[in-house]
This record gives C-alpha cells, sequence and structure tokens, in this order.
C-alpha cells in the first residue's frame, strides 16, 4: 500500500494533534507524507510525541498577557502572570503528561476559556530564563499607524479625564517650554495630580511656578512623586498654595536625595516650627540647594534656631529668605551667629520680624566676622537706635557686603547718619545700595550722600531731607526734629500717588494691574507696566516710575505678579501708618504743655 493511501486510515492521537513538524511533512508538490519512519510506527509516549513542542514552548512564567483594547485599536501590555497566583496553579508535569498534554492553567480548565481571535494571548511552556520583554506589537507590525507622542500631551489629556478636570490650554501649549509659569488660576490637588503625571518623562521643563493654585498637601505629595522620576527641573516654585506640613514632609523626604532642584519657594504655605525640622533634615544631607524662600509663613524662634546649625554646617545655601515671619530677639540671635559661622550664604533676608536690640547687635558682630554676605535686609526689624549702631560698626570692618536694606526702622537721622558715617570710614567697602526707606535725614547726611555717591558710587534711598518738601536743600545738624515733614515724604512717594490715581478712578489695585496685563499672564512686565502709567496719565516721570518699579518687583526678576502687588499693598499701608505715628509724635512736641 502507498503511502498516500495509508495516511487517511492513521487513527487520531487524541490529546495531541498532529503538527506539520513532527508528524506529517509535505514535499514541493503539496503531496502530505509522514516522515521517515514506517507509517504503522507510533511513539511510545506522550512525552516522546511532544517532544518537538516542548523545546519551542516559550516560558510561562513571567510571561506577557495582551489585550487588545478599543483605544486606537492596539495591543497594549496589561498585566504580569504571577504562577504565585491561586488562579495560575500549575498541574505536575507527570500529570500533565499522562493527560496527553503540557503545562495547562487551572483558570482555563476550569473556566473553559479559549482564546480567540487574538483578544488574548498566553504563553506556555517550561521554565527558562528568558527575561520580560515590553514589545509594542502594532509599533513593529505596522510602524506607520504609530503616534510616537513624547511630548506627554495624551497622558495629561487621559490623566485630566480620569481625575475628573479640565485640561488647562497653557500647559499644553507650554510642554516643550524651558519654563511653566501658571499662577493663581485654582489648579487644586486634582489639577497638580494630572499636571505631574506628564512631568514624571517631561525632559523640557526646568522652571515650574504653581503659585497660588491652592494645591494643598496633597498636591504637594504628587509634585514630590514627580520629582522622584523628574530630573530636569531645577526650580519649584510652590508660593502661597497652603501645603502644610504634610505637604513640607513629601518634598523634604524627596529633596534629600535629589541633586536637581537648585531653586526652591515655599512662601505663604503656613509652615510652622514642626515643619521646619524636616526642612533641616534635608538641608543637612542637600548639597545642592541654592536657593530656600520662607517668607510669609509662621515660623517663629525655635525654627530659627534649627536655621543656626543649618547655617553653620551648609555650604551650598546662597539664599535664604525668612521674612515676614515670627522671629524675634532671641531667635534672630541665634540666626545672626549661624551667619558669623557661615561660609557660603549670600542674601539673607530678615525683614518684617522683630529683632530688636540684642538681635541687632549681635547681627553686627556677624557682619565683622562673615566674608560671603554680599545683600542684607533687616528693615521693618524694630531697630533702635543704637541697635543700628551696632550694625554700624560692622559695616565698617565689612569688606564683602554690597547691599544692605535698613528702612522703616525707629533709628532717626542720627542712626542713618551712623551707617553712612560708617560706609564712609571703611576704605576696603563694597557697600553700593543703602535702603534707608521712610527714615528722615538732615541736610548733613544730604550733603555726604552726595559726595559718596561721586567717590564711591554709592546709592542711597531714603524717606526725605529735614525741612525740604520737593528739594533738598542743606540744613544744619543742630536742627531739632520741630522742622521734619512725615507726611510731606509720605505724600511724595510714587505709591502714594498710584494709589490716589487708583482711589480717585473709582477701582481696585488689581483692576489697574489686569488693565496694564496685556497678555493675560497675571504678571506685568515693566515695559507693560510703564505703557500703562503712561497712558493712565497717573502723573508719575520716568525717575518715579522706576523708583516704582523697584520697589515692586521684589524678586528682580523684571516682572510684577499678583503677590508682589499684595506685598507692596502691605508696604503701602505700613508706611501710611508710621508717618501718621511721626507726625503725631511731633505734634504733641510742638503743643503746648
Amino acid at each position: 500500500m502507498s503511502v498516500a493511501s495509508e495516511t487517511p486510515n492513521l487513527e487520531p492521537i487524541p490529546a495531541v494533534p498532529p503538527t506539520p513538524n513532527d508528524d506529517v511533512m509535505a514535499d514541493d508538490e503539496g503531496d502530505v507524507s509522514l516522515p521517515p519512519h514506517s507509517a504503522n510506527s507510533r511513539p511510545t509516549s506522550a512525552n516522546s510525541r511532544l517532544s518537538g513542542r516542548s523545546r519551542r514552548a516559550p516560558n510561562n512564567r513571567q510571561s506577557a498577557r495582551f489585550k487588545r483594547t478599543p483605544i486606537q485599536d492596539k495591543l497594549l501590555l496589561t498585566e504580569l502572570v504571577d504562577s504565585d497566583n491561586e488562579d495560575d496553579v500549575l498541574f505536575s508535569q507527570d500529570h500533565l503528561s499522562s493527560c496527553g498534554s503540557e503545562r495547562i492553567r487551572h483558570s482555563d480548565v476550569t473556566n473553559g476559556k479559549d482564546d480567540v481571535d487574538g483578544y488574548e494571548e498566553e504563553d506556555r511552556g517550561a521554565n527558562s530564563d528568558e527575561t520580560e520583554l515590553d514589545v509594542d506589537i502594532d509599533g513593529l507590525l505596522y510602524p506607520d499607524r504609530v503616534i510616537h507622542d513624547t511630548s506627554g500631551r495624551t497622558e495629561y489629556l487621559r490623566a485630566c479625564s480620569r481625575e475628573d478636570t479640565t485640561p488647562i490650554s497653557m500647559f499644553l501649549r507650554n510642554l516643550r517650554e524651558k519654563e511653566f509659569v501658571l499662577k493663581y488660576r485654582g489648579l487644586g490637588s486634582n489639577g497638580t495630580k494630572a499636571l505631574s503625571i506628564p512631568l514624571e518623562s517631561n525632559t523640557t521643563i526646568e522652571r515650574l511656578d504653581l503659585e497660588g493654585n491652592f494645591i494643598d498637601s496633597q498636591g504637594a505629595m504628587h509634585l514630590a512623586n514627580m520629582l522622584k522620576e523628574n530630573y530636569y527641573i531645577s526650580e519649584l516654585l510652590l508660593a502661597e498654595n497652603s501645603i502644610g506640613k504634610s505637604g513640607v514632609k513629601a518634598l523634604c523626604q524627596v529633596l534629600q536625595d535629589n541633586n536637581t532642584v537648585l531653586k526652591l519657594d515655599l512662601s505663604g504655605n503656613c509652615i510652622v516650627d514642626e515643619a521646619v525640622v524636616m526642612l533641616y533634615d534635608m538641608l543637612k544631607k542637600n548639597s545642592t540647594l541654592k536657593h530656600l524662600v520662607l517668607s510669609h509663613n509662621e515660623i517663629q524662634d525655635s525654627g530659627a534656631r534649627l536655621f543656626k546649625d543649618v547655617l553653620a554646617d551648609n555650604e551650598s545655601l546662597e539664599l535664604l529668605d525668612l521674612s515676614w515671619n515670627r522671629i524675634r530677639t532671641q531667635g534672630a540671635i541665634w540666626l545672626a551667629e549661624g551667619i558669623q559661622e557661615n561660609i557660603g550664604l549670600k542674601y539673607f533676608n530678615l525683614s518684617m520680624n522683630g529683632m530688636g536690640l540684642d538681635g541687632s547687635c549681635e547681627m553686627g558682630k556677624a557682619l565683622k566676622q562673615n566674608r560671603s554676605l554680599l545683600e542684607l535686609d533687616i528693615s521693618y526689624n524694630r531697630l533702635p537706635q543704637e541697635g543700628i549702631s551696632c550694625i554700624a560698626s560692622g559695616v565698617q570692618a565689612n569688606d564683602t557686603l554690597r547691599t544692605l536694606k535698613a528702612g522703616s526702622n525707629p533709628i532717626g537721622e542720627e542712626g542713618a547718619m551712623a551707617l553712612l558715617v560708617a560706609v564712609d570710614r571703611n576704605d576696603c567697602t563694597a557697600l553700593t545700595f543703602l535702603d534707608l526707606t521712610n527714615i528722615i535725614v538732615t541736610g548733613a547726611f544730604e550733603e555726604m550722600r552726595i559726595r559718596m555717591q561721586k567717590e564711591k558710587q554709592l546709592q542711597v534711598v531714603h524717606g526725605g531731607v529735614v525741612g525740604s518738601i520737593d528739594t533738598c536743600q542743606p540744613v544744619d545738624l543742630n536742627d531739632t526734629v520741630d522742622s521734619i515733614d512725615p507726611m510731606g515724604a509720605f505724600r511724595r512717594d510714587p505709591m502714594t500717588k498710584l494709589k490716589q490715581y487708583v482711589q480717585e478712578a473709582g477701582l481696585r489695585m488689581l483692576d489697574l494691574f489686569k488693565q496694564f496685563d496685556k497678555d493675560q499672564s497675571m504678571t506685568v512686565s515693566r515695559e507693560e507696566f510703564v505703557k500703562g502709567i503712561t497712558k493712565a496719565k497717573i502723573g508719575l516721570n520716568d525717575e518715579q516710575i522706576q523708583i516704582l518699579l523697584n520697589k515692586m518687583d521684589k524678586d528682580h526678576d523684571g516682572e510684577i505678579d499678583f503677590g508682589e502687588l499684595v506685598y507692596s499693598d502691605k508696604e503701602f499701608r505700613e508706611m501710611q501708618r508710621n508717618a501718621l505715628k511721626m507726625q503725631e509724635k511731633l505734634d504733641a512736641k510742638k503743643s503746648p504743655h
């Protein structure tokens, strides 16, 4: 009998269907024939029948399960098969061999599951050393159909859908820019979570400014998780977001090992002394952070005590802003002791606290020893005249300080004169700017200021000259305070004229700010500010406009944002109160006893 006639009479093998490679071969003409062994011979065991198939079977352990999803009809890797799962229990090899099969998933047997039309496929096979591979099936089979989105746009839109939040078009437009600024837009914690997801893989944004978005502690945690994956963001500005203690903790834990973030702004975030402990731990381990802004918080003396130790040891921090906190005399003493030992800090802002006499005397000692500080702001610190004399002695011995801001302190014209004389006596001084805002000076002071401006290029800002309304006329040092006109200096201030215009026009400062903000970026550039002032015909000359710009642009970035506008308004109110108090004292002195 021929081979062709014998083949249809073969008995089928129950468990394993014949495969082309093992049991039947086809020649070039397509005729089916048996392998070289005789037609009537059969394998003696199930294992021998399956030997060829077993050699080709992939590994089942840690293999991948694929499912076809309706999104772009694309195969996505959805889960890994875990052999320890109860539903994935495998029969023993002996039992499977007796059944005429290799390894069968228990769940497939009991549930009668079957792979249909490629919707679910699972690899089965003996243990091997094969590793898991993430394969884009569509990318291999249909490369022309796959859209590669490396910007994170698709991820962001999906995240917004999951978090039920509205996508921010400005974010989508700036995904490939180096800077993303989103201020006072009500982002919230959910919006922050959606925004953090594409930022994990974003490689272009280096400066992230989310000021005033009320992201709270949850949003800060999402940003912290993002920083675990993102190594490109170097400036993180989160002012006015109420992240609290929990948010600070999450960020500090990440920043202990982060070597990318160089500037961190956490001002206006309800940070108390308990949260400063976490900042302390972070600054002890982090050696790359250069700028730390903690203004408008609730840090007190115990928090200042921790910063003393940080300043004594940390050499990388260059800017520390603790303005508008609740640090009083003892806290100021500790901070001054830290400044005395520090060798890296360049900019220190302690304005709007309460240094007092003892704190200012300790700061004077620090200025004699410190050789790294370039700018010191101690304005609005209740410094008495005796305290500013200690500061003056430190300035006279210092050769590195370039900017000293000591305005709005009750130091009088004698304290102002002491500072100017100290600068004049220091032949090695580096001081180029002295801010004595709201402090009335004498004619002798003004004469010395003009001379030193020519000789040492020193610029001085003060609250006006005794006995002068619109011009600076020389006044003898022996003149009494009877001729001081504090309200006149207040009325001449450019901010006073700006506020007067707003009131007469029936507007708010915010309304005027929005009129100047032509591109609706929630910030006003210097060009927009000058054009707005000129167009509104407020009555300020070029010099007054520049003075106003310098006062309002607190961070000197060339733009005025909403936070700086609020800060400037607070400063104006404080200046008004000080002028009224001084005027009351003068009136009381002039009145007959």
